[in-house]
């Protein structure tokens, strides 16, 4: 009994995206122009995510200040109130210089890559014994490698690899969006 009504609640929720397909297509042939936009001019794409980054922090940085004056115990209000402030200086930061955010950005996505390479082969050596092993050390190499790349091209390549990087996201997105739609669409159409 309760198999079935979870069934037709799916069935339900399919039925209703699948009336939407026209939707899926339309942002994803829209997100396919902005991912080729972006990738077309990476410099503006990387400028154009910081700020949006930076209004981000701001915007949180915001609300946490105006959450600590809400609440009842005031012992805590400096604590949140100073971190929401902490959070509204670095989104001002952000948006007063995007290069230098971006550049600090992908500092840290590099070195998170490297540490993420070295950590996935230590896994992938340390689990020899399980099928599929290789494809974490594989996965390990390729993100060491991905980081000490980044890392030798920066701060220059900090102009670039952001915007490189949504460029691509974006595209995947839209291939997404588009073949969704484009799969669930009523065979009658």
């Amino acid at each position: 009994m309760v198999n079935i009504k979870i069934n037709e609640a799916i069935d339900d929720a399919f039925n209703n995206l699948r009336i939407q397909w026209k939707w899926f297509v339309v942002i994803g042939i829209l997100l396919l122009v902005i991912g080729i936009l972006a990738l077309a001019n990476v410099l503006i794409a990387t400028v154009a995510s910081m700020y949006f980054v930076g209004v981000a922090i701001i915007t949180s940085g915001i609300l946490q200040i105006i959450h600590a004056f809400q609440l009842r115990d005031r012992s805590y209000v400096l604590f949140w109130g100073g971190c929401g402030l902490i959070y509204t200086i670095a989104g001002i930061a952000v948006i007063a210089d995007p290069v230098m955010a971006s550049s600090a950005l992908t500092l840290l996505l590099a070195i998170t890559l490297f540490c993420l390479g070295i950590i996935r082969i230590w896994q992938g050596a340390r689990s020899w014994h399980y099928a599929g092993n290789g494809w974490i050390i594989f996965s390990g190499i390729l993100s060491l490698l991905l980081g000490i790349l980044i890392m030798s091209g920066w701060p220059l390549n900090s102009l670039w690899i952001i915007g490189l990087l949504l460029g691509i996201d974006l595209l995947f997105q839209g291939w997404l969006y588009l073949l969704f739609g484009i799969a669930i669409r009523p065979k009658n159409t």
